[in-house]
């Protein structure tokens, strides 16, 4: 690939509560590949911590595991940096783009019921759920079956703890180190729960 500007655009953006995503065509002759930035929501430098770091490196290292030892559809991580120090200037993770849609549109078919409500100011799709037609009956039925077969494959995967597993530069496993979960009450901060060979440790 060539290093001109001309090789490469941002097609668009989105964001949820957690990440920023910046979706990235990349044109190598007449090959265009598809790629995903994205930056935690939380990742400026005054809120970004050691433990954030730590999350982002390990949500990185299982994604590339889940990838290289099932044949679950999850993208490729191309690169990740924990850190401010890049040219980004923000913690990031560039991964390819999975085709597809999102799972939400196999509960949405456009029925008569989707637009029943325009006054509210929005497409209450909730409202044809249940009463779905009979094609979209069987998109969420080849859907969920698809799911679980997903779900199955990497239920395959173990590891001697309970917690984020850390892996070598060679893919194999180097330890089972802790995890981090949001507080109810403290939303804005990482509780740490420590590596446990049970689930009543949890209890």
């Amino acid at each position: 690939m060539t290093d001109t500007i001309q090789d490469i655009r941002v097609v668009g953006r989105k964001h949820g509560f957690y990440n920023a995503a910046t979706f990235v065509e990349v044109k190598d002759g007449e090959n265009v590949t598809e790629y995903v930035v994205r930056v935690p929501g939380h990742s400026t430098t005054d809120q970004w911590t050691e433990n954030d770091a730590y999350v982002l490196e390990r949500e990185a290292q299982l994604i590339e595991h889940i990838r290289k030892n099932t044949t679950a559809p999850v993208p490729h991580v191309i690169a990740y940096c924990s850190s401010h120090d890049n040219l980004l200037g923000f913690p990031y993770i560039l991964m390819t783009k999975l085709p597809g849609q999102t799972a939400d549109t196999m509960w949405d078919d456009g029925s008569q019921l989707s637009n029943q409500a325009p006054e509210f100011g929005f497409d209450p799709f909730y409202l044809a759920a249940d009463v779905p037609s009979a094609v979209m009956e069987k998109k969420r039925l080849r859907f969920l079956r698809s799911l679980a077969r997903i779900m199955l494959e990497i239920q395959t995967l173990s590891f001697p703890h309970i917690g984020m597993p850390i892996f070598n530069p060679d893919g194999s496993l180097e330890e089972v180190g802790p995890s981090f979960c949001v507080h109810e009450n403290y939303p804005d901060t990482l509780l740490k729960v420590n590596a446990r060979p049970r689930t009543n440790g949890y209890l």
